[in-house]
């Protein structure tokens, strides 16, 4: 059983349905949220960036944009993704980033605030919509991180891995997860009825009041004429000392082809405002790309996809 999203990378994220394929995405016994005209309620009062435009579902907490190294160019080369980039990818007009320049970032993963740079650089978007994201450097390179915002955002959190943990206590939290995911409704696939689930990565945090498990797992099914494989994330939560097991707030399924069927990457926890509000930031893989996400708890056993960005290229 592995652990890591090793060779899954760049596999399309949930763009297979006019292929005829089955795909489920849920929330938990919801719609996917429709595309709102405002932006979310922050969760401080402070000053949002001046490129902050009422983007819909974006939370003007997180500031900016969000910022993700980039694999081209090594750990100082940075894209940058504006709240404004989402699908479809049209006007790179709306796509500017130069506010953003000689700003100060953290620098975060899964297990915290890895450091602070500047963005020394800010590369204007292209004319051509079929360009990459907006990009940048940092006045500094540094390995190890995966998602920045613009300093004092946010508060980190840090995360327990089942890949640091000891072979007695990754079982156990791999049969955890499993037998968690196994009664949700939305896995209960005919297709994948008889495969086992094998977990990708799993993760545990703990905010003042709660515990929190985020868990990737999916299902393959080998056959040389047709691949196919099921990948789901699932967040789940409970009172920090309260007995009894975890009530999962979100659930997203991606199944399909193996070409098609994408993968998702926990990149790292925050808190947003004075109401310390846990945010997941996340990296879907494409085939072909990656788009970036913000998943964010809305309230008790309750987390949304709120905001997820477009993917360059045609």
């Amino acid at each position: 059983m592995g652990y890591k999203l090793g060779g899954m990378a760049h596999l399309r994220w949930i763009k297979i349905v006019s292929a005829g394929l089955v795909t489920l995405v849920a929330c938990r016994g919801e719609k996917p949220a429709e595309q709102r005209s405002s932006a979310v309620t922050p969760g401080d009062n402070g000053e949002s960036s001046q490129i902050v435009a009422a983007t819909p579902r974006w939370n003007t907490a997180l500031g900016g944009a969000l910022i993700l190294p980039s694999s081209r160019a090594g750990d100082a080369k940075v894209w940058i993704i504006p709240p404004t980039y989402v699908e479809p990818v049209t006007d790179t007009g709306t796509f500017d980033v130069t506010g953003l320049a000689r700003h100060p970032v953290d620098l975060f993963n899964r297990s915290g605030l890895v450091t602070s740079a500047m963005l020394a650089s800010v590369r204007p978007p292209s004319d051509d919509a079929c360009d990459d994201f907006p990009a940048g450097a940092l006045s500094m390179a540094r390995g190890g991180w995966t998602v920045a915002l613009e300093s004092g955002r946010a508060t980190a959190v840090g995360l327990d891995s089942i890949e640091a943990m000891s072979p007695t206590d990754s079982a156990a939290f791999a049969a955890q997860i499993t037998g968690l995911v196994s009664t949700l409704p939305e896995t209960r696939d005919s297709v994948f009825s008889s495969v086992p689930f094998a977990v990708q990565g799993g993760y545990r945090f703990r905010t003042g009041e709660l515990d929190v498990i985020i868990a990737t797992v999916q299902r393959s099914i080998p056959s040389e004429a047709n691949p196919r494989l099921d990948n789901t994330i699932v967040i789940a939560e409970r009172p920090v000392g309260a007995p009894g097991a975890y009530q999962v707030g979100f659930v997203k399924r991606s199944a399909g082809a193996e070409r098609d069927a994408g993968a998702v990457n926990p990149l790292a926890v925050v808190l947003l405002g004075s109401g310390r509000q846990p945010v997941v930031l996340v990296k879907y893989e494409y085939f072909d790309g990656i788009t970036a996400g913000v998943i964010e708890r809305i309230e008790p056993r309750h987390w949304v996809a709120t905001w997820t960005s477009g993917s360059p290229g045609c």
